[in-house]
């Protein structure tokens, strides 16, 4: 979902951005969601993620 929402936003193809795994680890990622509801953010390709505790993605540009 990450990863589409850059891509989308990017209007580019997968290969043209960097792994996500470069930014943040995303079984990580998944096991903070296993044990509650955070807000998380965090850098990818030159935009600023966050992720709501009600897990809606929110991809700004970074500049």
């Amino acid at each position: 979902m990450i990863i589409d929402e850059v891509l989308a936003m990017e209007g580019c193809e997968h290969h043209e951005i960097p792994p996500l795994y470069d930014s943040i680890d995303p079984d990580a990622l998944a096991a903070l969601y296993t044990s509650g509801s955070p807000t998380i953010r965090f850098q990818y390709a030159g935009y600023r993620i966050e992720i709501s505790p009600e897990r809606t993605i929110s991809v700004t540009n970074d500049d």
